[in-house]
């Protein structure tokens, strides 16, 4: 008798474990789940598509835990808190972690105890209108419209692949508070020197040198490593090229990342003596390499932590507020007679808004404060620092009183 001929990989399994097989027509493979339909007993389906097995896998073990926990496995009956995870997980894969974190913790913080037990098909204007309203009591008008925000991507997408018909956030009847123009604050010159004299006296103080003379970002900062600076250019000055920046969330913990914006990597040219306190602190870390010889992971890193790894951002941002206090940048709020917290006079992003306004009245223009910043587009330029410009016309209009009329 003739050997039974050996189970294709590739075919089907059983309709409780889901299937992945290859899809000639598409030449994808396609991973399909199984389910019964609640309302009427019939057996449906549902499948995805993709160039790889791994992300299909992860995919149908969602599915397999969605069914166990006896959640609708049907987009098109699916409640808000069926639907959002979903969205989040296969529509929103290319964003990045920290705004993924930003997504999912609104996600489950504001969205799903508000409406997650509305079902997605029959969520009307009326019921997000309703949510507005209630969120409004509890959130900024900015939160408030960064939910509604994040609420509206999921069914526009949701209508896209004809779950929906239409998406209820879209229109008039559903606009959330008017949120004010964020007002932005620039330390004066005096400020920033005293905050960079306190530094001194730290571990951190070269890393605020950088960020408060290239107007970098904290993230970018903390990537920098030591190829990336040329101290002795053709040129004749020195320069560092941003090539990429550093996050922290509760699912990659502490790890590298592609700069903000396409325009964010991009060639920073540095004052000279800002090069030369630079170079005295490559020849420190030198030697701070050599003592922690036995546990230094060398990754070429300009401010590590002590082992050579990678800083974390909320390192920096203590390390910040004990420095504003140090300098004595902002004042102590008391309870009861007593200092119960500092509130320090501005941010630690306060330092590139600060770089921005010396670049404005220095007489740069905006292109070039855009190209040294990393923004977009010029117009992101421009509309943040309106201000800025505003109060640097004043002062140069000032400047010129008296040069041109002549007194009798």
């Amino acid at each position: 008798m003739a050997g039974r001929k050996p189970k294709d990989p590739n075919k089907r399994r059983d309709y409780n474990q889901g299937s992945l097989f290859w899809d000639e027509a598409r030449e994808r493979w396609c991973a399909s789940f199984s389910y019964k339909d609640p309302a009427t007993g019939a057996r449906r389906y549902r499948r995805k598509f993709g160039k790889g097995k791994g992300a299909l896998n992860d995919w149908l073990d969602e599915m397999k835990g969605m069914k166990r926990a006896g959640k609708s496995l049907d987009p098109k009956s699916a409640m808000i808190s069926d639907w959002m995870p979903i969205w989040l997980a296969d529509y929103k894969k290319s964003i990045r972690p920290t705004t993924r974190a930003s997504y999912d913790d609104n996600i489950k913080r504001v969205i799903i105890p508000e409406i997650g037990s509305l079902k997605i098909r029959e969520i009307t204007p009326h019921d997000i209108q309703a949510f507005i309203g209630r969120i409004e009591k509890k959130y900024s008008p900015r939160g408030v419209q960064y939910a509604r925000g994040i609420l509206s991507q999921s069914l526009k997408d949701a209508e896209e692949d004809g779950l929906i018909d239409r998406n209820p956030v879209r229109g008039k009847k559903t606009r959330g508070p008017r949120v004010p123009k964020p007002e932005i604050f620039a330390p004066e010159s005096e400020e920033v020197q005293k905050f960079l004299e306190a530094a001194k006296q730290t571990y951190f103080y070269h890393y605020f040198l950088i960020l408060a003379s290239t107007g970098c970002r904290r993230g970018e900062g903390l990537g920098l490593r030591w190829s990336d600076f040329d101290f002795d250019s053709a040129e004749g000055y020195g320069a560092i090229s941003i090539q990429r920046g550093v996050i922290y969330t509760k699912e990659t913990g502490v790890a590298f990342s592609e700069p903000k914006t396409r325009a964010g990597k991009r060639r920073i040219k540095l004052p000279t003596d800002v090069m030369d306190e630079l170079k005295a602190h490559r020849l420190s870390q030198k030697e701070l390499k050599l003592k922690n010889a036995d546990v230094w992971q060398d990754q070429g890193l300009c401010f590590p932590v002590q082992d050579g790894g990678i800083q974390n951002p909320d390192n920096i941002e203590n390390a910040f507020q004990r420095i504003m206090k140090a300098a004595g940048l902002g004042k102590w709020i008391e309870v009861d007679g007593k200092k119960n917290r500092f509130d320090a006079a501005w941010r630690l992003h306060d330092l590139r808004h600060a770089h921005a306004s010396d670049l404005f009245a220095a007489g740069w223009d905006a292109e070039a404060v855009r190209e040294r910043l990393g923004h977009e587009d010029v117009a992101i330029t421009l509309q943040i620092y309106a201000h800025v410009r505003a109060s640097v016309q004043k002062r140069m209009a000032e400047g010129l009183s008296g040069k041109y009329v002549m007194k009798a």
